[in-house]
């Protein structure tokens, strides 16, 4: 064992004992360069290394007083993160249908910026069966994912449930807020959301920071062809900002500010 792992570990036990003797409601972790504070039923190390790429990405593109639609929020640690970006006047959005909502609601506490709600994402508002295994992150709409999961984890109980279903469009259009970015990660449901936000894409042009998951995109009707086109139609540019050795990878999706300036301008003639 690395002396550096094994302080880790040694640190970490300190941590775990004292803040149960001192009967704490949230542990510490160094998160991408913030510390946040995560209840004790999820924490479990004071230095928590996610994904960097995604921090970077949110760091250049969310502002004091932006809104941030966290889809797929897990147990929001991208939303406390996000929250700390925006600032006091901006606000986060988080969407998350799995048994995980228990623990983004109790990470939510930390912040009035935060509103998490307890509904999955897609094209239109409506209802659907979800497979969810307690808190985990690989909870899916498709039974085929979830039942392939269920195989490679067979201590985890699947349940079947229905559960809500919003498009960004219509949360969007009820909150009254404008998204300066939108964080996706959904395990293959990435074009559903996406096509439930063309309002969206058309109106405000939020940047977009998905994780795509090719195989299961397609088990759950989409494609990665159909994803790039319609953004591409809505006029974005898409970057690839990180590959991981099983497939999947995660994109920058934004519109140019002279691409905006040329959309205004466009609707503008329009209504004339």
């Amino acid at each position: 064992m690395k002396i550096k792992t094994m302080v880790h570990r040694i640190v970490d036990g300190i941590v775990a004992f004292m803040g149960r003797a001192l009967g704490l409601k949230y542990f510490p972790t160094y998160f991408n360069g913030v510390w946040l504070k995560l209840d004790p039923r999820y924490w479990n190390s004071l230095y928590t290394p996610y994904e960097p790429y995604v921090a970077l990405a949110l760091r250049d593109h969310l502002k004091s007083g932006s809104v941030f639609f966290d889809v797929g929020a897990h147990v929001g640690l991208w939303s406390l993160f996000g929250a700390r970006l925006v600032g006091r006047k901006g606000a986060v959005i988080s969407f998350e249908p799995s048994e995980a909502y228990a623990l983004l609601s109790s990470h939510s506490h930390q912040s009035a910026r935060i509103k998490p709600l307890n509904v999955g994402v897609g094209s239109a508002d409506g209802e659907a069966k979800f497979f969810n295994q307690g808190p985990a992150v690989t909870n899916s709409f498709v039974r085929d994912l979830a039942m392939m999961m269920v195989r490679s984890q067979p201590e985890a109980t699947m349940v079947e449930r229905t559960v809500r279903i919003r498009s960004l469009d219509s949360v969007a259009s009820e909150l009254g807020v404008e998204p300066s970015v939108i964080k996706m990660d959904v395990e293959g449901y990435e074009y559903a959301v996406v096509s439930g936000a063309v309002g969206l894409m058309e109106r405000f042009s939020p940047t977009w920071i998905i994780e795509v998951h090719p195989y299961q995109l397609k088990l759950s009707g989409g494609s990665e062809e159909r994803l790039m086109t319609i953004l591409g139609m809505h006029g974005y540019r898409v970057t690839v900002i990180d590959r991981n050795p099983n497939g999947i990878y995660t994109i920058l999706a934004q519109v140019s500010a002279e691409e905006k300036k040329s959309q205004k301008n466009d609707a503008l003639r329009t209504s004339l």
